[in-house]
Formats: C-alpha cells, sequence, structure tokens
C-alpha cells in the first residue's frame, strides 16, 4: 500500500501534492463521461460541470471530482435534510472505504475505463451533502439508494484556489482525500490505495 506524502503542523496534516484543474482533469473528465455511459442504480441523477473538474494525481493514484451544474457555496450553505447533489469522485489506484478502513467492493461502486497509459479502471461514488441536526454532512453513494457511508463535514474558513480542491493526507496508517468545498466545509473522505 502506498502512502500519501504530508507535512505534519500542530494542527493539521496538509498534504505536499494539490488538486489541479485545467487540461488534463477535462480530458479525464470527457473520457469517463463517454466511457462510463449510464451508470448503474444510482440515487440521484445530476448533469456534471466537465469543464469545472479538478484533478489530483500522485504517482499511480488520482482522483477526479466531476462537480454538478451549478452547486454553489449558497445550495451548501443553506442545505437541508434532503440531499444536495455535489457531484461525482471517480479514483484511479484507489478506492473509498467505509470509517473504519475496510475497502467497498467493486459491485457496490461506479465503474469506468479511460486510457491513459494503457486501459486504466476506475472507481466512482456519487457525492450529495445535507443538514443533519446541528453540522453538514457528506453522503457516499455507490450503487443503490442509500450512502455507503456518512461523513461529517467540519466548518473552517479555507483559503482555496478554486470552488472546490482535492487534497490527500495520511492520519497514522490511514488514507483519506480531502475536500476543500467553497471555502467554507472541508471533509476527509477514507481511502485505500494501491489498488489496480
Amino acid at each position: 500500500m502506498k502512502r500519501f506524502a504530508v507535512l505534519i503542523p500542530l494542527v493539521l496534516f496538509l498534504p505536499c501534492v494539490h488538486s489541479q484543474n485545467g487540461n488534463e482533469a477535462v480530458y479525464w473528465a470527457q473520457q469517463i463521461s463517454k466511457n462510463a455511459g449510464e451508470l448503474k442504480d444510482v440515487a440521484f441523477q445530476t448533469p456534471l460541470d466537465l469543464h469545472r473538474s479538478i484533478l489530483f494525481k500522485q504517482d499511480d493514484t488520482a482522483a477526479l471530482i466531476m462537480p454538478a451544474v451549478g452547486v454553489n457555496d449558497i445550495q451548501l450553505k443553506t442545505a437541508g435534510t434532503k440531499p444536495v447533489p455535489l457531484g461525482i469522485v471517480w479514483f484511479l489506484g484507489a478506492k473509498p472505504t467505509t470509517i473504519k478502513h475496510a475497502a467497498f467492493a467493486d459491485e457496490k461502486l461506479q465503474l469506468a475505463t479511460i486510457q491513459s497509459n494503457g486501459e486504466r479502471r476506475l472507481r466512482g461514488v456519487l457525492l450529495a451533502v445535507r443538514q443533519n441536526g446541528d453540522r453538514m454532512e457528506l453522503l457516499v453513494f455507490g450503487r443503490g439508494q442509500q450512502p455507503l457511508i456518512k461523513i461529517p463535514m467540519a466548518e473552517r474558513l479555507l483559503h482555496q484556489r478554486s470552488p472546490i480542491d482535492i487534497l490527500a493526507t495520511s492520519k497514522g496508517d490511514r488514507d483519506y482525500i480531502v475536500l476543500h468545498l467553497y471555502g467554507r466545509f472541508m471533509v476527509h473522505i477514507p481511502v485505500v490505495t494501491g489498488i489496480n
């Protein structure tokens, strides 16, 4: 299993590698959109803004978020108990796990392929946010109507280059993809890396 490179400050774990957007992210998003076809057994349908896609890459691991069309900070801030679609994250060389870090089987995830140094398999999850009591939470859906995991979102003032940033970090022996959302929320999605 590969580890994400990190710097360890006093309060937060900050990754050395940040997300990037631009031509490569859009190219990946267009390939995935073309090759994934119709997603199977989804909890919700939402149009995606391929040109606002954000790509994180480190060695043979990558994560690409394709945000929902029109999603913005106002929608997140005013979300109620009904889930608000955020978009889809596709993983290369990694897959999401339970909170206790048990990897989800491929049949529970969305699947696609792209051409990147040969044909590569990607695993995808749909993301939505909602209010749960006094906190916001991220819902991570694979296939089916029920979320695979629910993750509390930390509300923090964040300085970021784009509305959604993807970073990676490790805490102890655990790996996470970290989403920074609209300068306001941060959420850690547990992942396992080194997956073919």
